[in-house]
């Protein structure tokens, strides 16, 4: 049989992942206290309540409107890129801070294969090689798709932007090189590549950042500061038609965003009950102890005195229908229906979600993390290869009876549309 897109949608299984991942090794207590006590300390120190109650907030309550077409809410790299892209895109745009100006905490900043790269003579890097290797850095845990797009888009990004911002704000941006730093490959624990760009001599980017929003500006992009976010708006089909935030006056302000609201506000770490609930507890506490937020601002950055890293944006986030990603230091063994055989799988939204060679003890977090915590993928084979013993070694009759297929739920179908509802998943996607 020939290998054909028809023929390779022949045969759709079901793949069941593991349930139940709270019963992993390793969560008995080790102390020799009552299991009670034990309980009821974690019930007491767990930030089991971090999320709390959005505040009671709605669009009558706000002194006046400010329309836009995109909002982004947060003024650091991430929110400075976000303004950068939509306005590229000939959007209307508003960014909101809450601190008296933009800031940000960090130090370089990466690009892949850039121009700019390539003219000082660094070395071009192949794409897949570099995903694959960030996948596995990340223990399997990372989204390939953002991967993708950083690797195939940044450089090219960044092109556009020293030709908007870089030249002509004469901003000091030298690529970083790390070739050589360990002359000996076999005493390198992490593997170090050529993709950062200094935007100032110090590490600190404060001048870049406050030079980038005067940029933006220019281009006609509004900044609100001393604007607090505090709730977003939903409409009756619940889309997001907005923020609510508290400008420096006191007052209430409804930022109506017709194209949407993108979210650039940071991490959660000096929020002690999200940082307890979602981490384990000795490496929660050593955090909190020890949180370097401020430790790449420029000492000339008039931020709030408030804690910024707060984590209200996730909980904005949540209290609007969104799910916070789960982390879990744990493996467990998840199965398909065809064991590890590497065949495409895709998630109850019809979309491929990782690269199938990876491990199954890993596997089973990427698995539990799809949208909906569903308990069940889909895997996606082809009949043909059943003739191929050489890359199979099964008969289909002997690969049903081994792996036990009648006991699954699996479909057969000659097309793409006809799998995808079979299954229930947007043929577009599939």
């Amino acid at each position: 049989m020939e290998l054909t897109r028809r023929n390779f949608l022949r045969f759709g299984a079901a793949g069941a992942t593991v349930a139940g991942l709270s019963a992993l090794a390793g969560c008995s207590p080790s102390s020799d206290a009552p299991a009670e006590d034990a309980a009821a300390t974690t019930v007491a120190d767990d930030g089991s309540d971090w999320l709390g109650e959005a505040p009671a907030l709605t669009v009558d309550d706000c002194a006046q409107t400010i329309e836009t077409e995109v909002l982004v809410v947060g003024s650091a790299l991430a929110g400075s890129m976000a303004a950068y892209g939509a306005l590229k895109n000939g959007a209307k745009v508003t960014v909101i801070e809450r601190n008296a100006s933009p800031h940000i905490g960090g130090m370089t900043i990466s690009v892949f294969n850039s121009k700019m790269q390539e003219d000082a003579g660094l070395p071009m890097y192949d794409e897949v090689e570099i995903a694959n290797k960030m996948y596995k850095n990340c223990q399997y845990r990372g989204d390939m798709t953002l991967y993708s797009a950083w690797i195939n888009r940044s450089g090219e990004i960044f092109d556009q932007m020293k030709e908007d911002f870089i030249d002509p704000y004469e901003q000091y941006c030298v690529p970083a090189s790390l070739e050589g730093i360990f002359p000996d490959p076999s005493q390198e624990v992490s593997e170090y590549i050529s993709t950062g760009i200094a935007f100032d001599k110090t590490d600190i980017l404060t001048e870049f950042t406050h030079k980038f929003h005067q940029f933006l500006e220019d281009e006609g992009v509004e900044t609100h500061y001393d604007t607090c976010a505090e709730v977003l708006v939903k409409d009756e089909s619940g889309r997001v038609t907005g923020v609510i935030a508290t400008n420096k006056d006191g007052e209430k302000v409804y930022y109506a965003a017709s194209k949407g609201v993108v979210m650039c506000t940071g991490s959660f770490g000096s929020n002690e009950k999200m940082m307890k609930h979602f981490y384990p507890s000795h490496y929660a506490k050593w955090a909190l102890e020890n949180n370097s937020y401020w430790a790449y601002m420029g000492d000339d950055d008039p931020v709030s005195v408030m804690e910024c890293d707060d984590g209200l944006g996730h909980r904005m986030l949540c209290w609007a229908g969104a799910e916070m990603e789960e982390i879990c230091g744990w493996a467990s063994w998840q199965s398909t229906g065809w064991r590890s055989f590497p065949y495409l799988m895709v998630n109850t939204k019809g979309k491929r979600f990782m690269n199938e060679c990876t491990s199954l003890l890993t596997s089973s977090h990427i698995i539990a993390d799809q949208p909906g915590h569903g308990n069940y993928i889909w895997q996606i084979i082809p009949t043909n290869d059943f003739e191929m013993p050489s890359s199979f070694g099964y008969t289909k009759e002997a690969a049903e009876e081994m792996f036990k297929m009648s006991e699954a739920e699996h479909y057969e179908a000659d097309t793409l549309e006809e799998l995808a509802e079979m299954i229930g998943v947007p043929a577009e996607n599939l």
